[in-house]
Formats: C-alpha cells, structure tokens, sequence
C-alpha cells in the first residue's frame, strides 16, 4: 500500500470554530464532502485512477479552510510527487472564476493558469508508523518494527526473528539462551537417552533368559522321566535258584520214568 500527504486550501470557504471538532456535524458534512470531491478527482486522472484506493482527511486548519489529507494507493509503481501533482492538474477545472475541483463550488485557487495553480498543490512523504491522527495503523504484529519507506513502508522483523510468510517467528539459532539453562537440557537429554538404553537392554536381557527357559523345560522333563525308569527297574535279571529237599534227592528222573535209589 502506497500513500502520499496532500495539502489544498479551499478559498471560498470560511473556516468554522466547529472544524475543530471531529464530532461535530459540520466537520462531518464538509470533510464529508471533501472525501468525495478528491476522490472523483484522483479517479479522472488517466494513470491514478488505476491504483487509487481512498482518501483521508488529517486534519482542517485557518487560512479559508486548510486540508491536510492522504491518499492511499494499492501501487507505489511509477508514484511520486510529481507525477500526482502533474496527473491532478490535468484534471482540474480552470475557470474565468478561478480553478476548481472538478464539477463541485470548492475553489482551490483564484487563478486560472494551472501552472501557477501547480504550485498550490503540495504533497509530502505520509509516515504510516506513526499516523498523527491514527487513521492508518500498519499491523505489523508481533516481534516486528514499522518502518516507513518513501510513500509507502515495511514490516521489519526484530532481531532474532525472521518472516515465514504470515508474521515474525523466533530463531532458534540466534536465541540468547542462559549457559546454565542450556547445560540442564543437556544434561536432561542424556538422562534420557542413558535410561532408554537402559531399558532396552534389561528388555533384551529378560527376554533371552525366557527364551533359554523355554528351552530347558523339555531337557529337563526327559531327563527326570529317564532317572525315574532306571530308579523302578532292576539293574540285572537272574534264574531263581531251586533249593532241593531231602525227599527230592533220593530221586532222579530219566525221562518219563523215576528211578529210586
């Protein structure tokens, strides 16, 4: 947005005690009129009127009627004094009565050479970062710095900050960060890491000695199933011994047939 201060002073005009006051009804019915008359103005003009946004009345002041105003553009592209001053002219109605603006009764000058009207024009540098009246408050947000520009002006980010295309966010990089507080999260972040670690290993620790259990439970079952079998069974089998008796000696056999001695 490009803005320039303008200064004119309407001749048939008497300046009025009630000027002074913004809330009265004659400062609204003439800068009222005021607003409207410029802005017809400035939108006859043949490369204005193609970025011309508003107008703004400052302030009225003695001397007929003084009128500081700004007008505000959506371009600053080939803008300057000279070239509004030179584009305003142009579109001036000049007059055997005097020059006036366009088609309305307000007289910026008793003269009829625009020239010389020119001269009467006047226009400055407006600084939008710090508005007298505050009619335009830049929103620069937060952790930035207005600074006015010819005609227009910037939103600069303050120091440690940078612009991520929608306001102004810290740096990490260049935050002036206490020693002692930067050595605490060092020291909490290793902390951390160790206890991880850690955990990690008693995981893989616990989960190895389970593994190795599971493994020895069929081991050992057979080995108690083997020591129970040679614990019931006798280690050696032997004939049954026969005791003979004293009947028994006094015979012997020979096939089917007993012989007595």
């Amino acid at each position: 947005m490009a803005s320039v201060q303008g200064q004119i002073r309407i001749v048939n005009r008497e300046f009025k005690a009630a000027y002074n006051n913004r809330k009265s009804l004659a400062y609204f019915k003439i800068t009222q009129t005021l607003i409207i008359e410029l802005s017809r103005l400035y939108r006859r003009t043949s490369t204005l009127s193609l970025k011309f946004h508003s107008i703004f009345i400052i302030r009225l002041f003695q001397g007929s009627v003084g009128v500081d105003y700004v007008a505000t553009f959506n371009d600053t592209t080939g803008v300057n004094n000279e070239m509004i001053q030179e584009e305003l002219v142009g579109v001036l109605n000049a007059t055997k009565n005097g020059t006036f603006i366009g088609d309305s009764d307000l007289k910026i000058s008793n003269k009829t050479d625009l020239n010389e009207v020119a001269n009467e024009l006047t226009f400055q540098d407006y600084d939008e970062c710090n508005p007298p009246d505050i009619i335009h408050t830049p929103d620069c947000g937060n952790n930035a710095t207005c600074v006015n520009r010819n005609m227009s002006y910037d939103c600069v980010c303050d120091e440690g900050f940078a612009n991520d295309g929608t306001g102004c966010i810290l740096l990490l990089a260049q935050r002036n960060v206490d020693k002692n507080e930067l050595d605490e999260v060092r020291a909490f972040v290793i902390a951390v890491i160790v206890w991880l670690v850690l955990c990690f290993l008693i995981a893989f620790i616990l989960v190895v000695i389970a593994g190795l259990n599971l493994c020895k439970v069929p081991s050992e079952r057979h080995t108690v199933r083997h020591r129970y079998e040679e614990t019931n069974m006798p280690r050696n089998v032997t004939t049954p011994s026969h005791r003979s008796s004293a009947v028994t000696d006094a015979y012997d056999y020979y096939g089917d047939e007993i012989i007595v001695y």
